[in-house]
């Protein structure tokens, strides 16, 4: 089997981020993607939810300046399996 790519999320993981512009992914205890979120800087966004005692359990991110665009793609992807949106991570949702 090759090895999972998703990281448990803790401080001493989180500080090791690269400060890069890129996208997370956010998965629960049962490593299913519950949270896409574009960032200009990785480390930064992970601190702020780690600081928020967000629930989170694992992540997994990727380095991409052209994170934007990474987004939309796995947003459609997550939006064409399971028919409905994955939280942003912001609060933000209530407002739609």
């Amino acid at each position: 089997m090759p090895p999972e790519k998703f990281l448990v999320f803790s401080r001493d993981v989180i500080e090791s981020l690269p400060q890069d512009e890129g996208v997370i992914q956010i998965l629960n205890n049962d490593k299913e993607v519950t949270v896409i979120k574009g960032t200009d800087n990785i480390r930064k966004t992970m601190l702020e939810w780690l600081d928020e005692s967000k629930d989170y359990s694992y992540f997994i991110y990727e380095s991409d300046p052209m994170f934007t665009k990474r987004e939309s793609e796995l947003l459609q992807q997550y939006l064409q399996k399971h028919g409905s949106m994955p939280d942003a991570g912001d609060g933000l949702d209530d407002l739609f």
